[in-house]
């Protein structure tokens, strides 16, 4: 998102617990999360679907982006309360309108991107 002015890149997360962890301190407007991550807890994987349902039961009203190369990634995101999903691989363009559409959508702000 370099070189977008109306977004900044406010932090990341090696993992969904980091993530968690962090959202308190940077206050995300708007959170991307792939869908397949590197958590390890209790000995198994955690990926994003169930960082996600984590995400809404500590942070209630959270506006999660979803992203995956996995075909399935999408359905699974969206239902566990992703507001959007962005395969890849990225187009920059197209993930620029996406979180101007999400942002405009869901976030608070007086001028709308």
């Amino acid at each position: 998102l370099a070189g977008e002015p109306q977004f900044v890149c406010v932090g990341a997360a090696s993992g969904g617990e980091a993530a968690l962890r962090q959202i308190p301190q940077v206050k995300p407007d708007i959170i991307l999360l792939n869908y397949v991550m590197i958590n390890w807890r209790a000995g198994r994987y955690i990926n994003g679907d169930e960082t996600l349902i984590n995400l809404h039961n500590i942070y209630p009203g959270s506006v999660v982006i979803g992203t995956s190369a996995l075909p399935e990634a999408e359905a699974i995101m969206v239902s566990v309360g992703a507001v959007g999903f962005i395969p890849y691989p990225f187009n920059n363009a197209e993930v620029v309108q996406i979180l101007r559409d999400i942002a405009n959508r869901y976030v608070n702000t007086e001028d709308k991107l």
